[in-house]
Parts: structure tokens; C-alpha cells; sequence
């Protein structure tokens, strides 16, 4: 195992309680949308949708208005919520365009890439540029890569902001529950 790769696992489990995923209900609870720079894109769809009692999928198109983008990277900042406080439990920056490039050097984004699977259920899986509108469509959550950290139960909540040329562009936040 690399350093990396240990220190990617040991600060993980750190964050959460000795109980596992694997085997556990993890669902989509809610997601919010917004553009913070209208002239780079706007949301045109942005909701989930319930296909079964414990399956949500969820559905986001975002018109990117300034092709190409070239330079792109992500935020991503996890906290559990409840309780007085809502502190981040992890935050990670990531280039969006190198990581898209050879997604085994970085394990953690690897991680949440394959939770989403994004590479599945939408048109982000190819390096930059990207010369088109950003979709995701019917995603649904495949909690394996997460069946190695032990996680709580809880609601959990996944702030992302999307910068395109080191300039924040977007947001997505998404809320799971783990039960």
C-alpha cells in the first residue's frame, strides 16, 4: 500500500465511529443547486427523484455558457449533521482535470467518483476541455468503494464548489443518510 494510499485510509477511519457501511442503507436525502458565476454556467435541472423506497436518484444539468473549460477543480467538505456544531470532518481540493486524467493517483476523489459513479451516470468522464453542457443523469449510489471505512449512522452532508480557472463557478450540495 502507498503512503498515500495509508494516509488517505487511516485519516478516513479517524473520522468516523468503528461501524461499517457495507450492508447498511445509504440513501440521497436532499440536494441543492447554485451558480455563483452566471457567466460561466447556470442550472437547468438540479432535484432527486425517488425510484424505490430505500432508492433515490439524482438528476443535475448544468449549461456551461463559457466552452471551453480547460482548468477546472473541486472542493469537496464533508461534515455530519446534528448536534450544535457542523464542523467539516474532511476537506479536499482536487484538480478536476488532472484528476480525470489517471484517477488512481488520487484515492480519495477515486473513492467518491466511484460512490457517485459518475463515470456511469454522466458525461464527466473524460479529461478537459470539456466542450459541453455537464449532466448527470439517474445517478444512484454504489456504497462498495465505502464498504472499507467505518462510518456512523447519520446524515451526512457533501458540500461541493466547482471552480473553473481558480474562480468558483458552482455548487452542489448533497445530504445521505446512513442507517
Amino acid at each position: 500500500m502507498s503512503a498515500l494510499r495509508k494516509i488517505v485510509w487511516f485519516s478516513m477511519v479517524s473520522l468516523f465511529s468503528p461501524v461499517g457501511i457495507l450492508g447498511r442503507n445509504v440513501k440521497l436525502t436532499n440536494i441543492a443547486c447554485r451558480s455563483l458565476d452566471p457567466q460561466v454556467g447556470v442550472f437547468k435541472k438540479c432535484f432527486l427523484k425517488a425510484v424505490q423506497r430505500d432508492v433515490t436518484e439524482m438528476n443535475v444539468y448544468y449549461r456551461v455558457d463559457s466552452k471551453p473549460i480547460t482548468n477546472a477543480s473541486l472542493k469537496l467538505s464533508i461534515s455530519k449533521r446534528g448536534g450544535a456544531t457542523q464542523k467539516a470532518l474532511y476537506q479536499y481540493k482536487v484538480d478536476a482535470c488532472e484528476f480525470m486524467r489517471n484517477t488512481r493517483r488520487n484515492p480519495l476523489a477515486d473513492i467518491f467518483y466511484t460512490f457517485f459513479e459518475l463515470r456511469k451516470y454522466s458525461n464527466l468522464n473524460h479529461t478537459c476541455p470539456f466542450n459541453h453542457d455537464l449532466i448527470i443523469n439517474r445517478c444512484r449510489l454504489n456504497v462498495q468503494p465505502l464498504s472499507i471505512l467505518p462510518i456512523a449512522p447519520g446524515d451526512y452532508k457533501i458540500l461541493t464548489v466547482w471552480y473553473k480557472d481558480e474562480k468558483p463557478a458552482a455548487n452542489i450540495d448533497v445530504v445521505i443518510k446512513v442507517n
